[in-house]
Protein backbone atom coordinates (compact mmCIF):
# COMPACT_ATOMS: atom_id res chain seq x y z
CA UNK A 1 0.00 0.00 0.00
CA UNK A 2 1.38 3.13 -1.14
CA UNK A 3 0.54 6.19 1.92
CA UNK A 4 2.25 8.99 0.54
CA UNK A 5 4.41 10.28 -2.51
CA UNK A 6 6.81 13.30 -3.07
CA UNK A 7 6.95 13.37 -6.56
CA UNK A 8 9.56 15.95 -6.52
CA UNK A 9 12.25 14.20 -4.53
CA UNK A 10 11.03 11.17 -5.81
CA UNK A 11 10.26 9.63 -1.89
CA UNK A 12 7.51 7.32 -1.20
CA UNK A 13 6.19 5.74 2.05
CA UNK A 14 4.68 2.25 1.81
CA UNK A 15 3.56 -0.57 3.97
CA UNK A 16 4.01 -4.23 2.32
CA UNK A 17 7.06 -6.39 0.59
CA UNK A 18 9.58 -5.15 -0.78
CA UNK A 19 8.90 -6.73 -4.28
CA UNK A 20 5.67 -5.24 -4.77
CA UNK A 21 7.26 -1.81 -5.07
CA UNK A 22 10.87 -3.16 -6.87
CA UNK A 23 9.25 -1.04 -10.54
CA UNK A 24 9.51 2.28 -8.48
CA UNK A 25 12.63 1.55 -6.89
CA UNK A 26 14.04 0.85 -10.21
CA UNK A 27 12.75 4.26 -11.75
CA UNK A 28 15.09 6.10 -9.13
CA UNK A 29 12.33 6.04 -5.99
CA UNK A 30 13.29 5.91 -2.57
CA UNK A 31 10.98 3.76 -0.83
CA UNK A 32 10.56 4.34 2.88
CA UNK A 33 8.98 1.00 4.39
CA UNK A 34 6.43 1.54 7.74
CA UNK A 35 5.37 -1.20 9.72
CA UNK A 36 2.22 0.77 10.68
CA UNK A 37 -0.30 3.79 9.15
CA UNK A 38 0.16 6.70 9.62
CA UNK A 39 -1.54 7.94 13.03
CA UNK A 40 -2.02 11.56 14.31
CA UNK A 41 -0.42 12.08 17.48
CA UNK A 42 -2.12 12.98 20.25
CA UNK A 43 -1.13 14.07 23.83
CA UNK A 44 -1.70 11.73 26.65
CA UNK A 45 -2.53 13.13 30.10
CA UNK A 46 -2.51 9.85 31.43
CA UNK A 47 1.52 8.53 30.96
CA UNK A 48 4.23 9.54 32.10
CA UNK A 49 5.52 12.46 31.50
CA UNK A 50 8.95 14.88 32.95
CA UNK A 51 8.93 17.34 33.74
CA UNK A 52 5.41 17.58 35.25
CA UNK A 53 3.42 20.28 33.71
CA UNK A 54 -0.21 21.03 35.64
CA UNK A 55 -3.04 19.08 33.84
CA UNK A 56 -1.78 15.61 33.60
CA UNK A 57 -2.60 13.03 35.50
CA UNK A 58 -0.73 12.47 39.62
CA UNK A 59 -2.36 11.26 42.78
CA UNK A 60 -1.52 10.19 46.46
CA UNK A 61 0.03 6.79 46.58
CA UNK A 62 -3.12 5.36 47.86
CA UNK A 63 -5.90 6.91 45.54
CA UNK A 64 -7.44 6.49 42.03
CA UNK A 65 -6.30 9.90 39.99
CA UNK A 66 -6.37 13.27 40.45
CA UNK A 67 -4.79 16.58 38.27
CA UNK A 68 -1.94 18.67 38.93
CA UNK A 69 -2.86 22.21 39.55
CA UNK A 70 0.44 23.86 38.88
CA UNK A 71 3.32 24.69 41.04
CA UNK A 72 3.52 27.56 43.92
CA UNK A 73 5.89 28.97 46.60
CA UNK A 74 5.75 27.79 50.14
CA UNK A 75 8.23 29.39 52.35
CA UNK A 76 10.55 30.30 49.30
CA UNK A 77 10.28 26.34 47.69
CA UNK A 78 8.58 25.46 44.69
CA UNK A 79 5.99 23.18 45.78
CA UNK A 80 3.32 21.16 43.61
CA UNK A 81 -0.33 22.13 44.32
CA UNK A 82 -3.88 19.90 43.50
CA UNK A 83 -6.48 19.08 46.18
CA UNK A 84 -6.62 18.07 49.61
CA UNK A 85 -7.89 14.90 48.23
CA UNK A 86 -5.94 14.16 45.71
CA UNK A 87 -2.50 14.91 48.00
CA UNK A 88 -3.52 12.24 50.60
CA UNK A 89 -6.19 9.46 51.43
CA UNK A 90 -7.22 11.04 54.41
CA UNK A 91 -8.10 14.74 53.72
CA UNK A 92 -11.05 14.45 56.32
CA UNK A 93 -8.05 14.02 58.83
CA UNK A 94 -5.66 16.97 60.14
CA UNK A 95 -2.32 14.72 60.11
CA UNK A 96 -0.27 13.86 57.53
CA UNK A 97 -0.95 10.31 55.46
CA UNK A 98 1.04 7.04 56.70
CA UNK A 99 2.78 7.12 53.36
CA UNK A 100 3.93 10.11 51.73
CA UNK A 101 4.20 9.46 47.84
CA UNK A 102 2.67 11.45 45.33
CA UNK A 103 2.64 9.59 41.57
CA UNK A 104 2.61 10.98 37.96
CA UNK A 105 1.15 9.00 36.37
CA UNK A 106 -1.86 8.70 38.99
CA UNK A 107 -2.06 4.72 40.85
CA UNK A 108 -5.14 4.70 38.78
CA UNK A 109 -3.15 5.14 35.50
CA UNK A 110 -0.59 2.97 36.44
CA UNK A 111 1.73 5.00 38.10
CA UNK A 112 4.49 2.73 41.00
CA UNK A 113 6.74 3.68 43.47
CA UNK A 114 9.60 2.39 41.92
CA UNK A 115 9.59 4.61 38.79
CA UNK A 116 6.72 7.31 38.91
CA UNK A 117 7.22 9.33 42.46
CA UNK A 118 7.39 13.24 41.78
CA UNK A 119 7.17 14.39 45.40
CA UNK A 120 6.01 13.64 48.89
CA UNK A 121 3.31 15.41 51.05
CA UNK A 122 3.87 18.38 52.66
CA UNK A 123 0.43 19.94 54.42
CA UNK A 124 -3.62 19.94 53.34
CA UNK A 125 -6.18 21.95 54.31
CA UNK A 126 -8.13 19.32 56.07
CA UNK A 127 -12.19 18.73 54.83
CA UNK A 128 -14.97 18.89 57.75
CA UNK A 129 -17.31 16.31 56.41
CA UNK A 130 -20.87 15.43 58.37
CA UNK A 131 -21.05 11.63 58.98
CA UNK A 132 -22.83 9.50 56.82
CA UNK A 133 -26.39 7.93 58.41
CA UNK A 134 -26.29 4.54 60.01
CA UNK A 135 -29.88 3.83 59.82
CA UNK A 136 -30.96 1.31 57.82
CA UNK A 137 -34.16 3.22 56.61
CA UNK A 138 -32.55 5.89 55.68
CA UNK A 139 -29.92 4.19 53.44
CA UNK A 140 -32.74 1.78 51.51
CA UNK A 141 -34.37 5.28 51.14
CA UNK A 142 -30.82 6.43 48.89
CA UNK A 143 -30.42 3.22 47.28
CA UNK A 144 -34.34 3.11 46.05
CA UNK A 145 -33.68 6.89 44.69
CA UNK A 146 -30.53 6.71 43.41
CA UNK A 147 -31.32 3.74 41.56
CA UNK A 148 -34.45 5.45 39.85
CA UNK A 149 -31.89 8.59 39.11
CA UNK A 150 -29.20 7.19 37.49
CA UNK A 151 -32.56 4.82 35.36
CA UNK A 152 -33.61 8.40 34.35
CA UNK A 153 -29.95 10.23 33.90
CA UNK A 154 -31.15 12.39 36.48
CA UNK A 155 -28.33 14.61 38.26
CA UNK A 156 -29.29 14.57 41.36
CA UNK A 157 -28.84 11.60 44.42
CA UNK A 158 -30.24 10.93 47.77
CA UNK A 159 -27.44 11.02 50.73
CA UNK A 160 -28.83 10.94 53.88
CA UNK A 161 -26.43 11.62 56.91
CA UNK A 162 -26.75 12.39 60.45
CA UNK A 163 -26.79 16.37 61.08
CA UNK A 164 -24.82 18.78 59.04
CA UNK A 165 -22.44 18.85 61.78
CA UNK A 166 -18.94 19.52 60.14
CA UNK A 167 -17.29 23.30 59.97
CA UNK A 168 -17.42 25.10 56.45
CA UNK A 169 -14.67 24.53 53.91
CA UNK A 170 -13.13 27.12 52.52
CA UNK A 171 -10.67 25.02 50.01
CA UNK A 172 -9.95 21.71 49.02
CA UNK A 173 -6.36 22.17 48.30
CA UNK A 174 -2.74 20.79 49.67
CA UNK A 175 0.39 20.51 48.44
CA UNK A 176 3.94 18.36 47.89
CA UNK A 177 7.80 18.46 47.93
CA UNK A 178 9.16 17.65 44.44
CA UNK A 179 11.38 14.75 44.78
CA UNK A 180 13.99 16.54 42.41
CA UNK A 181 14.84 19.67 41.06
CA UNK A 182 12.42 20.53 38.25
CA UNK A 183 10.53 17.61 37.93
CA UNK A 184 7.58 19.95 38.06
CA UNK A 185 7.04 23.41 36.57
CA UNK A 186 4.69 25.88 36.33
CA UNK A 187 3.28 25.20 32.57
CA UNK A 188 -0.53 25.09 31.94
CA UNK A 189 -0.71 22.41 28.77
CA UNK A 190 -3.59 22.07 26.06
CA UNK A 191 -5.01 19.16 24.63
CA UNK A 192 -1.35 18.81 22.10
CA UNK A 193 0.50 19.14 25.47
CA UNK A 194 1.29 22.33 24.49
CA UNK A 195 2.39 25.36 27.05
CA UNK A 196 -0.36 27.83 27.43
CA UNK A 197 0.11 31.80 27.82
CA UNK A 198 -1.94 32.28 31.05
CA UNK A 199 -3.09 35.55 32.09
CA UNK A 200 -4.39 34.79 35.55
CA UNK A 201 -5.09 31.63 37.70
CA UNK A 202 -8.71 31.84 39.34
CA UNK A 203 -8.33 28.66 41.30
CA UNK A 204 -8.65 24.62 41.93
CA UNK A 205 -11.51 22.12 40.54
CA UNK A 206 -12.09 20.08 43.31
CA UNK A 207 -15.61 19.02 42.40
CA UNK A 208 -18.63 18.93 39.66
CA UNK A 209 -21.30 17.49 37.57
CA UNK A 210 -20.96 15.34 34.96
CA UNK A 211 -24.35 15.76 34.11
CA UNK A 212 -25.20 19.11 34.33
CA UNK A 213 -21.49 20.10 32.93
CA UNK A 214 -20.94 22.05 36.39
CA UNK A 215 -17.30 22.59 37.72
CA UNK A 216 -17.07 23.99 41.29
CA UNK A 217 -13.60 25.15 42.13
CA UNK A 218 -11.80 26.48 45.18
CA UNK A 219 -10.49 30.10 44.65
CA UNK A 220 -6.57 31.16 44.73
CA UNK A 221 -7.10 33.82 46.94
CA UNK A 222 -8.39 31.72 49.70
CA UNK A 223 -5.76 29.22 49.16
CA UNK A 224 -3.38 31.57 49.10
CA UNK A 225 -4.38 32.61 52.93
CA UNK A 226 -4.73 29.86 53.95
CA UNK A 227 -1.99 27.42 52.64
CA UNK A 228 0.39 29.97 53.20
CA UNK A 229 1.25 29.65 49.53
CA UNK A 230 2.12 31.88 46.44
CA UNK A 231 0.98 31.29 43.07
CA UNK A 232 3.27 32.09 40.20
CA UNK A 233 0.72 33.64 38.07
CA UNK A 234 -1.39 36.38 38.53
CA UNK A 235 -4.22 35.84 40.73
CA UNK A 236 -7.99 36.91 39.36
CA UNK A 237 -11.76 36.10 41.12
CA UNK A 238 -13.22 36.02 37.42
CA UNK A 239 -16.70 38.20 37.36
CA UNK A 240 -19.71 36.49 36.39
CA UNK A 241 -20.56 35.76 32.92
CA UNK A 242 -16.45 35.51 32.46
CA UNK A 243 -15.53 32.57 30.23
CA UNK A 244 -12.80 30.46 32.48
CA UNK A 245 -10.80 27.45 31.39
CA UNK A 246 -9.25 23.87 32.96
CA UNK A 247 -7.29 21.76 31.92
CA UNK A 248 -7.46 17.90 33.52
CA UNK A 249 -6.13 15.02 33.29
CA UNK A 250 -9.62 13.36 32.14
CA UNK A 251 -11.38 15.87 30.18
CA UNK A 252 -8.37 18.08 28.79
CA UNK A 253 -9.12 21.83 28.16
CA UNK A 254 -12.72 22.89 28.32
CA UNK A 255 -14.08 26.35 29.20
CA UNK A 256 -17.51 27.91 30.34
CA UNK A 257 -19.30 30.78 31.77
CA UNK A 258 -18.79 31.71 35.19
CA UNK A 259 -21.85 31.82 37.00
CA UNK A 260 -20.59 32.26 40.63
CA UNK A 261 -17.69 33.40 42.36
CA UNK A 262 -18.95 32.49 46.36
CA UNK A 263 -21.14 29.94 46.74
CA UNK A 264 -22.61 28.08 49.76
CA UNK A 265 -22.77 24.07 48.55
CA UNK A 266 -22.62 20.58 49.46
CA UNK A 267 -20.10 18.10 48.26
CA UNK A 268 -20.37 14.41 48.53
CA UNK A 269 -17.00 13.33 49.97
CA UNK A 270 -16.31 9.47 50.32
CA UNK A 271 -16.69 9.67 54.14
CA UNK A 272 -19.18 12.25 54.03
CA UNK A 273 -20.92 15.61 52.87
CA UNK A 274 -18.81 18.43 53.38
CA UNK A 275 -20.16 22.52 53.33
CA UNK A 276 -17.87 24.36 51.05
CA UNK A 277 -18.07 28.27 51.08
CA UNK A 278 -16.52 30.57 48.73
CA UNK A 279 -16.55 28.56 45.32
CA UNK A 280 -16.39 29.48 42.07
CA UNK A 281 -18.97 27.98 39.82
CA UNK A 282 -18.55 27.72 35.95
CA UNK A 283 -20.57 25.90 33.08
CA UNK A 284 -18.21 23.40 31.23
CA UNK A 285 -17.40 19.96 31.30
CA UNK A 286 -15.37 17.52 33.39
CA UNK A 287 -15.56 14.37 34.98
CA UNK A 288 -13.61 12.50 37.57
CA UNK A 289 -10.08 12.23 37.35
CA UNK A 290 -10.17 16.20 36.64
CA UNK A 291 -9.96 17.51 40.25
CA UNK A 292 -7.19 19.38 41.16
CA UNK A 293 -7.28 21.09 37.47
CA UNK A 294 -6.11 24.58 37.18
CA UNK A 295 -8.83 27.30 36.66
CA UNK A 296 -7.08 29.85 34.47
CA UNK A 297 -8.08 32.66 32.54
CA UNK A 298 -5.60 32.85 29.07
CA UNK A 299 -3.86 35.32 27.65
CA UNK A 300 -5.54 36.27 24.37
Amino acid sequence: MILGKDEHAKVMLVIGREKRFKIYSEEGWKIIYLRKPLKALSFDRKSKIRPVPAGVSIGHINITAGTLGGIVLYQNEIHGITNSHIVTDKPESPYPPEEPQILQPAPYDGGRIIDNTIGFYVKHYPISVSEKSLCKIAKVKDVIYNRFAELFNRGTRSFSFTMLQGSENPIDAGIFEPAQRNIINEQIVDDNGNALEVKNICGLLFAGSTVDNIMIASRSDYIEKLLGVQFLYDIKIPDVGETVFKSGRTTGITHGEVLATDMTTTVEYNTGIATMTHCIVVRLRCAGGDSGSPVFIPKR
